[in-house]
């Protein structure tokens, strides 16, 4: 295991706005990985997006 983990995207507006979930995933599941967390599937960040747009 690394002490640092370097990750870059570059995405469109667009593609933030129709495919967030998707975005977040992609970074989500190696930095869970890096720590040895539980998977996240890609419901639950849809789900958690759900809640936060409720604010």
């Amino acid at each position: 295991m690394t002490d640092s983990k370097v990750m870059e995207m570059q995405v469109t507006t667009t593609q933030i706005e129709e495919n967030l979930a998707e975005i977040l995933h992609s970074f989500l599941v190696p930095l869970y990985e890096q720590f040895d967390f539980s998977t996240i599937s890609i419901d639950v960040i849809n789900e958690e997006l759900r809640r936060l747009q409720k604010r």
